[in-house]
């Protein structure tokens, strides 16, 4: 079973969708020192790491990864990068240049025709020179290491069968981000790093292919959280990165997507149809816009920066949809966008926070027949009901009290200076009973699950009244403001508003 879908995904997976299964399955065959380094100035070489060969002695291994199969021409133009992956050391400050050296070619596809041939005389004629060892990794060989490595695949039948269960979803359009979340906790489970780069590179795929691009970017950032608890800290230092490339990557594809509804903003409005459409609306034009601000923030590029940064500005500016979270689910979303706002312009962060106060506060205003927003659990269909039906006669919701919307909004009121915005929305609040709340984990047991195991909500939380004291005020343990910050939108029930200030602060 495993062995169909890993060659289905090996046939068009993107590199950087691989790249994590690459760390993952090196990992799992005895390579040591493994570091991710594809960019701009990586010399031939995408990944570096070293394992001793079978006489014991340790060499240097620089590998290219390539998606798909490569024929004459590819191998014309990737053999320059082999010749400098041997003879350039200048990379990694851990690729040690005394050792013997090793350039592979990865590919997920074959070589064909001519080029396997020609690869075998270029192999050949490198070791009768002396010069570097080089080998091919290629369709066959990824496939037989990912499906007979147990550490590197799904470990049992079970585990198959919900996997495919889950790309069935994916495939039919019925899979949410709530089943991801759940079913990506088990990627934290000790010793599973490479089981959940396979799972997540293949279900990545397919929801790419299925235009859920922001499904994929979940799926990126629930992994993201799994390295964090499954592996130590050595190996999520050096998965982490191709993480974050395949979430940027996925951003990118998104920002692309859409650029082209921009322009009006009713344009973003028509790719949804139906009765239910003005929530449709909201989730896309929210979940889009949270999704590019973590692109602007965790990028290291600052041209790539700059572009994110211009979308979220045009998005949470001129596109009322961006500022209406329409569930509790959704409540982290302002939190990368207003840290985005308020590095270009402190004005327009407020304003955002504004509307979206405004939002949360006629949503739940009886005299507007307003039910609230919906919890964190919530199902879709109530969760519309409560924005379309209201306190009609038909409808049996009881009025939702428990916001962690608003615990957020508060928070960031204050982390970006608007006491005047706190106090506003904290006695607006309390008039219409709506009560802040979030969940809470102890400090040495944070995995940023959402909920089960021990979590445990928080159904009222205390500010005071001049927003001097706030019950959400601490930092998440072990982790920099920046990789909080991807976790968060992972797990979405709580925040560390300590976090929060420091990426206002400091850009991340």
């Amino acid at each position: 079973m495993l062995h169909g879908v890993v060659g289905v995904f090996l046939d068009s997976v993107s590199e950087r969708e691989f790249d994590p299964v690459v760390l993952a399955m090196l990992a799992t065959r005895g390579f040591v020192d493994v570091h991710f380094i594809h960019g701009s100035y990586e010399f031939g070489k995408d990944v570096i790491a070293k394992r001793p060969d079978p006489n014991g002695v340790l060499q240097q291994y620089a590998i290219q990864a390539k998606a798909g199969d490569i024929g004459q021409p590819e191998w014309r133009a990737v053999r320059p990068q082999l010749d400098e992956a041997g003879y350039n050391t200048r990379s990694h400050p851990n690729f040690d240049k005394t050792l013997p050296r090793v350039a592979v070619l990865l590919t997920t596809g074959r070589l064909k025709g001519a080029a396997a041939v020609d690869a075998q005389e270029y192999a050949e004629s490198a070791v009768a020179r002396g010069l570097t060892r080089v080998e091919v990794w290629d369709k066959e060989m990824l496939t037989g290491w990912l499906v007979s490595d147990p550490a590197a695949a799904m470990l049992t039948l079970s585990d198959q069968v919900e996997l495919q269960r889950i790309l069935a979803d994916a495939r039919s359009g019925s899979l949410d981000e709530p089943q991801l979340e759940q079913y990506s906790r088990r990627w934290g489970s000790p010793g599973l790093a490479g089981a959940a780069a396979v799972e997540c590179a293949v279900i990545v795929h397919v929801l790419r292919e299925g235009a859920r691009l922001d499904l994929a970017a979940a799926v990126a950032l629930h992994f993201f959280r799994g390295l964090r608890t499954s592996t130590d800290g050595q190996a999520f230092e050096r998965q982490k990165e191709a993480a974050r490339a395949l979430f940027l990557s996925l951003c990118s594809l998104l920002r692309d997507a859409i650029r082209p509804l921009l322009n009006d903003p009713a344009d973003l409005v028509r790719i949804v149809a139906g009765p239910t459409a003005p929530v449709s609306y909201a989730v896309i034009a929210v979940r889009a816009t949270e999704l590019l601000a973590l692109g602007a923030l965790v990028t290291p590029d600052a041209a790539e920066q700059a572009g994110f940064e211009d979308i979220v500005f045009d998005l949470a500016t001129r596109h009322p949809g961006a500022s209406r979270p329409v569930s509790d689910q959704f409540a982290v979303s302002p939190i990368p966008i207003t840290c985005v706002l308020h590095r270009r312009d402190p004005q327009a962060a407020a304003a955002y926070l504004r509307s979206i106060g405004r939002w949360l506060l006629d949503r739940s205003d009886p005299a507007l027949n307003g039910l609230g927003l919906g919890t964190m659990d919530e199902a879709p269909l109530s969760v519309t009901s409560r924005l379309l039906a209201g306190a009609l006669e038909a409808t049996t919701l009881e009025p939702s009290r428990m916001s962690y919307v608003l615990t957020v909004l508060l928070d960031l009121c204050l982390a970006v200076g608007r006491r005047d915005l706190f106090a506003a929305l904290y006695e607006d609040s309390r008039t219409l009973h709506l009560v802040p709340s979030t969940t809470t984990v102890p400090a040495d047991a944070e995995s940023f699950r959402r909920a089960g195991g021990p979590v445990r909500p928080v159904p009222r939380l205390e500010y005071a009244p001049d927003g001097s004291t706030t019950p959400t005020r601490r930092k998440s343990s072990g982790c920099s403001s920046r990789d909080t910050l991807l976790l968060v939108a992972a797990c979405r029930s709580r925040h560390y508003t300590d976090d929060i200030i420091e990426s206002l602060r400091h850009p991340v």
